[in-house]
This record gives C-alpha cells, structure tokens and sequence, in this order.
C-alpha cells in the first residue's frame, strides 16, 4: 500500500477546511458585534436591525454545523486530533473576544446583575428590596427636599429617601440612595432594570459573583466599561466550560474537537458573550461536576478502570456534591438532576449516597446562611419598604412568567378562562369548549379553599399547568434514574442528565433560548438531532420585530405581531427539532429491534448505546 501525501491527506484537507469555517464565522461574528450598536437602551426601538442579527446568527449556525461535520469523525493521527482541537479552543477565545465589548443585543437582565453587585457591595441583602420600592422612597424625598437655593440639598435628599411615605426610618434604603445620588452611571444602570415590581430571583453565589465584580469596578466608570467589566467575569467561567467540555470528552475517549459543539455555538456566543447572562456560572460548575464523575476511577491501586460497586466515596465524589451544590446556588435548576445523580452514586457507591447527599443539602444550605441579615424592620413599615424573602422573587417568576413556550401553552390555553374583554383571542389550538374549562376551574377554586390556599381565580389555570409540568418532569426523571445502569455508567449518566435539562427546557413556562445552554454542553453524547434545538431557539429574537412592526390587530384574523409570533411563529421555533429528535428515536429503536433478532445477546448493549 502506497503511503498517501501529507499534502493530499483527507484529515489535512478538512483541517483546512475547519480553519476557513472558523474565520468564516470570524467574519460573521464582526458583523453582529457592529450591528449590535445600534442595540443602545436609550436609542429608537424602530431603528433595531433584528432582522439582519438574526440572519447573521443564522449563518453562524449553517456554518457551525457544517464545522461540526469535519471533526465528527476522530482523525487517524494524532497530531491531526492536537491541531483540531487547538483551532477549535483559539477560535472559540477569538469569538469571544469579538463579541466581549459589543452591545448587549435586546436583554435587560445584565443591568439587574449590576445593580444587585452593588447592594450586595454595600452590605445589604439584595433580596429584601425591589427596584420600584426604591423609586417610591426616592420620589418622596424628592418631593420634601429643598431646593438648592435653600442649601444642604445633597443632605437633605439623602435624609428624606431614608423615609417612607409614612415615616418609617429606613436606613439600608439611605445607604441605596446614596450610591444612586453619588454616581451618574449606576443611577443609570438602576434605571435600565426591567420587571421593577419584582425583587431579584437569583441565588446566593450568583450575587457573591456580581458582589465580587462589583467591588473590583468603580463606581464612576462609563456603563459602557462596567458591562465589560462584568461580561469579562462571565466569560472565565464561559472559556473554563469549554475546556471542561473537552475534559469530559477525553474521559469517554472521544475527540476533544468536538467540544466545538458548546465552544462554536452561535447561541452561547450570543447568550453569554453578547447579552451577559449569569447561567454562564451554573453551565461551569455543573459541567466541572461531571468532569469529576467521568473521571477514571481506580480501587485498591488496581490496573483496571474501576466503574463497579461496591466502592467507598472518592475525593472526586465529594468534591463533585459541592459543585452541583454550588451550581443551585448560582442557579436552581441543577436541582433537576437529583433523581439521575443519586442513581448514579447508588450504583457507584450504595448506602454512602445518602452522605454525599447530605453534603450537598449542607452546602446549598451554607449559601443562602452566608447571605448579610436583613436590619430589624421597622413597625407598621408600608408598601414601600416591606421586605421580601430569599424566593419571593422567584415565586413571582414561578405564578406569573409566560414566555417563548410551546407544550407549557397547549395546555394552558386548553384550561384557562378568557375574561370578557379578551374574548375571542383564542389561540387557534385552544380546542377545549368553555363550559368544560368553566366547571374545571370552579372546581379548582372549591377545592383550593377548601386545603386554605389563598389563589386568584385568574391564576388558577397557570398554577394547575405548572403543577401538571413539574409533575410530567418528575415522572421522567424519575423513569431515567431507575433504568439499567451499564458496567461503565459514566456516558449513560451524561445521557440521561442531558434529558433531563432538556425535557425541562421544553415543559417550562418560561423557554428563553439561554436556558437551552444548560443542556449544550452534553449534547455532543446524545443525538445529533437535538443540535438543531440551538439554532432554531435563535428565533425568538424575530419576537421583537414582529411586536414593534404590529402592534395592532392588522394582520390577517385580527392577529397582533404578539400574537402572531406566540401562537405561530414558536411553533416553527420548536416543533421541527422536536420531531427530528423523534424521528431518530424511532430509527434508532428500528435499528435495536433488527439487530436484536440478528444477534439477541448484544440487544442490552446497543439499547444503550443508542438513547435519544
């Protein structure tokens, strides 16, 4: 055999085929990056290019997959395997750095982020006041203020803001006040918070992050600089993911390159380096977590990969509980995973799962004791300073938030009732006749009086969703958790989170294309099908169009843009992936079934080898 020309060697040829898709993408990139200044809060909404940023989002994708095609596949030699995952590790920093000091396109939630590190700075709990608590303090000093004519306004200002309307001393919200009064740029960051009502929703080590960067960033730099500052912390933790994601790829022994998956993602490009968003640090220390539970276990110095019980917790056990204790504390939805991860240590490790699950209920615990104490409360305190709990933010996000969903919206539109006004705005999949959902509702209102709940009437339907969603996740989590478990369980593991995170993703009542990297980084061990979630998630940002381009019921049926985009448009956002990923999990259990009665004894293995 003739040995083949390094020049005209197939791995060289699509090596430099990934350098071009790579710079393509580059290009791309720029391209978003500039278009996205015209994205500045304070300018005209009209002006908002989201057409052209979505279609240069969509041929970062178109470009993303055809780069994951050219490293699918491990190469021969492994200094072809070195050089294809250093491009993909240098072309993800360049990427970022693109996009590292741009705009944030369209997302507030960054500017909540900022304010929430100052509060937290000052030694305040952030949980205790929302933002309008704060603008009704503010406006009633600034209505009892002198003029500074009169003299001593700075003074006087701070005095009266440190008064509710009904003369209830409050010294944290003076504190609030005068950081506000004192700096220009934060007084504009605070004034950019969207949903004001409501206090943050985010957990304990989130804060500590923005507390943390707020303290390295003074308080007088530019918006401009504090936002970089921020997405600058944000993007550590987003870098560090991708070289995990590579970690865990080497425990399976699989290409490091493929880690191009989360590392050349349009929508982690988008979601993290762009807008900012925080779940960067929760996608970090799950995704290290795993990395620490893929990693090879050795019992007794034995030769052999020890994946098999009965062993002891190892150091990597325990250190793998306090980062997915960690991760709830930065966001909750690692909690998830409970049912799979148990089952996975049980099967590792048997009675001791109980100790590693202790450590980690200590751990999320620790967080939330760690949080500053809130002041002794003044008596008969009125609206405007009433504290709030630790999760009276979330609950208000949990009753209330509707956003981008598909299969949360089929039910709920099937049980809620229309008030008179809003009759006959009915989704064209609201299929369930009124009197049906008339006697459902009443009763759930008798049956929710009669356990003592107090619950408006008009939340009745979206709580009975929720409760319906929670429960369908619970049930497959819980069917994925008590599967067989492999000899090796370590890919299965990756597999049946990666589920989990999705099935959550698509049952949620809130589907924002960010909360889908939670469950980015372990598709590159499931289904390619569910690939395309990702580009397809990137339409939500066509919302914003089509509610500023229609803002009345002038398109065909009496549709607002709202209306159009909620009731049709998410259906072209989510149903094609949906049933790609269906469609390969009927192939795949074809294929288990014809190889099963060619080769019955292999019927286990390849059933688990091929898990959507």
């Amino acid at each position: 055999m003739i040995p083949t020309s390094p020049r005209r060697c197939p791995a060289n040829g699509q090596f430099r085929w990934l350098i071009a898709a790579g710079i393509a993408q580059l290009f791309l990139w720029i391209g978003v990056a500039v278009a996205a200044e015209r994205f500045d809060p304070g300018g005209d909404f009209g002006q908002r290019p989201f057409a052209l940023v979505v279609g240069l989002l969509a041929a970062c994708f178109l470009i993303y997959l055809l780069s994951l095609a050219l490293v699918w596949k491990a190469p021969e030699h492994q200094v072809t395997a070195r050089r294809q995952w250093r491009t993909v590790l240098i072309f993800a920093v360049l990427f970022r750095l693109v996009l590292w000091w741009s705009q944030p396109i369209q997302e507030l939630d960054l500017y909540r982020y900022l304010w929430d590190g100052r509060v937290l700075a000052e030694g305040i709990n952030p949980y205790r006041y929302s933002p309008e608590q704060i603008d009704l303090v503010r406006s009633s000093g600034r209505k009892s203020a002198p003029t500074a004519a009169e003299g001593g306004e700075s003074q006087s200002r701070l005095t009266s803001a440190a008064t509710s309307p009904g003369g209830d001393a409050t010294p944290e919200l003076a504190t609030l006040a005068r950081v506000l009064d004192r700096s220009p740029e934060v007084a504009k960051i605070f004034s950019l918070i969207d949903h004001r009502s409501v206090p943050t929703i985010y957990p304990p080590l989130s804060e500590a992050v923005f507390g943390a960067t707020a303290l390295i960033t003074p308080e007088r730099a530019p918006v401009r600089v504090q936002v970089g500052i921020f997405k600058g912390v944000l993007l550590l933790f987003d870098l560090a993911t991708v070289v995990l994601v590579m970690g865990l790829l080497r425990n399976l022994n699989q290409p490091p390159a493929r880690a191009l998956a989360y590392a050349w993602c349009p929508l982690v490009l988008k979601e993290f380096a762009n807008t900012g968003h925080l779940d960067a640090i929760a996608v970090c220390l799950t995704v290290a977590m795993f990395w620490l539970l893929t990693l090879p276990r050795r019992e007794n110095n034995s030769t052999s990969v020890a994946n098999q019980f009965p062993f002891r917790p190892q150091w990597s056990d325990w250190l793998a509980t306090g980062l997915w204790g960690g991760a709830v504390l930065a966001k909750l939805y690692p909690l998830v995973l409970a049912p799979v991860l148990l089952a996975f240590w049980w099967r590792r490790v048997r009675w001791h799962t109980g100790g590693l699950f202790a450590a980690f209920v200590l751990v999320v615990l620790g967080g939330y004791t760690l949080l500053p104490p809130n002041s002794k409360a003044p008596k008969n305190e009125t609206a405007g300073t009433a504290d709030h709990s630790s999760f009276s933010g979330l609950g208000e996000f949990l009753r209330r938030w509707e956003m981008n969903d598909l299969l949360f919206s089929i039910v709920y539109e099937n049980v809620r009732l229309r008030s008179p006004e809003h009759a006959g705005q009915e989704p064209w999949y609201s299929a369930v006749p009124s009197a049906v959902r008339e006697r459902l509702n009443t009763t759930l209102a008798k049956s929710v009086s009669m356990i003592g709940l107090d619950v408006p009437a008009n939340r009745l339907a979206f709580l009975l969703t929720q409760a319906l969603a929670a429960g369908t996740l619970l049930v497959l989590a819980g069917a994925l958790a008590s599967r067989r478990w492999p000899d090796d369980p370590r890919a299965t593991l990756l597999r049946r989170a990666f589920l989990c995170l999705a099935w959550l993703w698509y049952l949620s009542a809130t589907q924002n294309p960010w909360y889908w990297t939670w469950a980015l980084p372990l598709v590159v061990f499931v289904s390619r099908a569910w690939l395309l979630v990702s580009g397809f998630a990137l339409i939500y940002y066509l919302r914003f169009w089509f509610v500023h381009q229609f803002p009345d019921a002038t398109l065909p049926a009496g549709l607002t843009g709202m209306r159009l985009f909620d009731e049709v448009v998410v259906w072209i956002e989510h149903l094609p992936p949906l049933l790609a990923v269906l469609l390969m999990f009927w192939y795949q259990q074809r294929r288990v079934q014809r190889t099963a009665v060619a080769y019955p004894a292999s019927d286990r293995q390849l059933a688990d080898a091929t898990r959507p």
